[in-house]
């Protein structure tokens, strides 16, 4: 998004871009294997300003990474979208090894921007792990398993009846 202003018939300047929203970088849904390394990210853009901070919940509870050992914040201001746009800022929470303990909704949460929250799901071992983003992938497109199994019934019916 590129901003777009232009002078009204008095002179003045006006932003024609007035919507500011928060948005997830990767999907709202993260699987990871115990143990590993996981970056979580949202993305401020569109704000005349960018925000003062970004606040990062664990379910309710506020995560304060001083007393976390292995976790970390960060905050990118300026950083550039894939827009071009140079005035969104980045939020970032680091997670360096991942427990069972870790999984559930993070929110990212910035002073000048509604909240944004992503489901963070730490399996075990890597079978699981393959079963749950199946399982995901599945959910996702419903539909489209749906017709695909009703197209094999209506040709399996015709084959059995062009039989009889």
């Amino acid at each position: 998004m590129k901003r777009q202003s232009a002078a009204n018939s008095s002179g003045s300047i006006h932003n024609r871009r007035s919507h500011h929203s928060t948005e997830l970088i990767g999907d709202s849904d993260r699987y990871v294997k115990a143990g590993s390394a996981v970056i979580l990210r949202c993305v401020v853009r569109g704000a005349l300003e960018p925000p003062s901070y970004i606040i990062w919940y664990h379910g309710t509870q506020q995560i304060f990474t001083e007393s976390r050992r292995g976790w970390k914040t960060q905050l990118d201001r300026g950083a550039p979208d894939l827009d071009g746009d140079i005035h969104s800022t980045i939020g970032s929470l680091i997670i360096e090894s991942t427990r069972k303990k870790d999984s559930g909704n993070y929110s990212c949460s910035p002073s000048n921007s509604p909240p944004i929250t992503v489901s963070l799901h730490v399996i075990n071992d890597s079978i699981s792990m393959f079963k749950q983003r199946n399982l995901q992938l599945l959910l996702r497109h419903r539909t489209f398993v749906m017709l695909l199994v009703l197209v094999i019934y209506a040709q399996l019916s015709c084959h059995v009846n062009y039989r009889l």
